[in-house]
């Protein structure tokens, strides 16, 4: 998209929802058949962490929606793969760029630990849900997370306070090689290095 046309949106959102694994894949990490723990479920969890810094550092959003999603069959353990050191690292940048944290009803997430770490930091906050039914709730997980972590109107995002007309348009994350080789005249370089737009 061209910085005109993102322009002509109030505000964006991303997530990390969808990542090149390790293998090159494009893979959709809420649909089972595309999840692959090549390397385990530590390793397919730091590649999680690493895309989703990549997508925030490059995509000139406003708010890290499903903040913290993982594939359902590593969410029981929540806890083990979002270290603290992992949060941080999605913390980092999302302070830097000045990107708000979703609290998402319906997959409830962030966790609570999250969020307090987030509010610690000055970050602002949105209450949102997801399109994949029309069972949208009226916000409860939101809402009451927003109570238990202390969060007041200071601490919420309005449009107003959108930097995407500041960020520049990115291309990055090419997992088609001959794509790829055609903008980067043969330079190899795997899929990792962002690229302003001309």
């Amino acid at each position: 998209f061209s910085q005109e046309a993102l322009n002509a949106f109030d505000y964006l959102f991303t997530d990390g929802m969808t990542i090149i694994d390790a293998q090159g894949r494009n893979a959709r990490i809420y649909r089972p058949e595309e999840v692959h723990y090549d390397n385990g479920k530590e390793a397919y969890m730091q590649q999680i962490v690493d895309q989703t810094c990549l997508i925030l550092e490059n995509e000139p959003a406003d708010i890290f929606a499903n903040a913290t999603y993982i594939p359902d069959d590593m969410n029981a353990d929540y806890d083990k793969y979002w270290t603290e050191e992992r949060v941080n690292r999605v913390l980092d940048v999302m302070e830097k760029y000045g990107i708000a944290l979703e609290i998402s009803a319906r997959y409830k997430i962030p966790s609570k630990e999250v969020i307090r770490k987030a509010k610690a930091r000055g970050l602002k906050f949105t209450f949102g849900t997801n399109n994949v039914n029309d069972d949208f709730g009226r916000l409860e997980y939101s809402l009451a997370m927003a109570r238990r972590c202390g969060l007041t109107k200071d601490d919420m995002w309005f449009p107003t306070m959108s930097t995407k007309a500041e960020r520049p348009v990115i291309l990055y994350n090419f997992f088609d090689s001959s794509r790829k080789k055609d903008l980067f005249n043969g330079e190899n370089l795997d899929g990792w290095t962002a690229v302003v737009e001309e």
